[in-house]
């Protein structure tokens, strides 16, 4: 199965650092990066792996690290409700959110944060975080566009979209993103029909060859909303629903935000500049954040 993956020690090393030679942000882009880190849970296991997330030596050890880092965001666990298509062997996704990219730790202080927090060293909370779960992959990206105060809390759900730039086409995708996805889904925020929406791509793993190459996120407040529900938020209501975030939007909402442009013409261009891969939905289980 094509899937970006690494090893198990770089994917563990991948929530707490960051090579030099990640691309620095320019100065109209967001800063912020997402590190992803894809988790397999036995069905046995689930109930222990979340309890150590959300208010054991797990949740521990992120309120310490959110108060030791101030580039530290955010730390969310997201069960799969929904996989499509070629997803990972994941239904648990740990994600690490920092503004700019993560930096390198110094084991010695990382060591004293855990102790602090959890009473173990980094490498036996890793082991036993590893008696729960099994690393099947790992991804950092870059997110280039969100909307205002986009943040995630339990029970929320995401309806997350990979997708494939055209080659030659990411100048297009971002110009779009920007100048009118932004806009609109920003609007749809205002009208309550999401919570939030984001755009990125992969830093790490890179390369034409992945099977994905971006992501485009939809945040719901629940899930009628996200899998397209009667209402503001679903698909009869004109603009939620699992495609909406990812997918063209509402022509009432697009002519209030671009009413110099024209529909039919955004479409196409947003159809030959990228297709959507697969779509996965996640609950939010646990969420820590400053």
């Amino acid at each position: 199965m094509n899937r970006p993956t690494t090893a198990i020690p770089a994917a563990l090393a991948l929530l707490f650092t960051a090579g030099t030679a990640y691309p620095q942000p320019q100065p109209n882009q967001n800063t912020r990066y997402a590190s992803a880190l894809y988790l397999r849970v036995p069905a046995d296991k689930i109930a222990a792996f979340i309890a150590w997330n959300k208010s054991g030596p797990g949740a521990k050890a992120a309120r310490e690290r959110l108060n030791a880092d101030s580039n530290l965001i955010g730390i969310s666990l997201r069960q799969a409700t929904y996989a499509g298509v070629n997803a990972p062997q994941a239904n648990f996704v740990l994600v690490a959110v920092t503004n700019g990219p993560p930096a390198d730790p110094d084991p010695a202080k990382r060591d004293e944060l855990y102790r602090k927090a959890t009473g173990m060293v980094y490498a036996d909370y890793i082991a036993k975080a590893r008696e729960l779960s099994t690393v099947t992959g790992s991804t950092l990206s870059h997110v280039h566009e969100m909307t205002p105060d986009y943040q995630s809390s339990e029970g929320d759900y995401l309806v997350v979209q990979r997708i494939k730039v055209a080659e030659g086409r990411n100048p297009d995708l971002t110009a779009l993103n920007r100048e009118v996805r932004l806009p609109m889904n920003t609007e749809r925020v205002k009208n309550g029909a999401i919570k939030g929406w984001s755009s990125g791509h992969l830093v790490f793993p890179s390369g034409t060859s992945l099977p994905w190459t971006g992501t485009e996120t939809t945040l719901h407040k629940s899930l009628a909303s996200a899998v397209g529900g009667p209402g503001p938020g679903g698909a009869t209501g004109g603009g939620g629903g699992a495609g909406a975030g990812g997918g063209f939007g509402n022509p009432a909402v697009f002519a209030k935000v671009a009413p110099n442009r024209n529909y039919t013409q955004y479409v196409d261009r947003l159809r030959e500049s990228r297709t959507v891969v697969r779509t996965d939905l996640y609950r939010v289980v646990a969420a820590h954040r400053r």
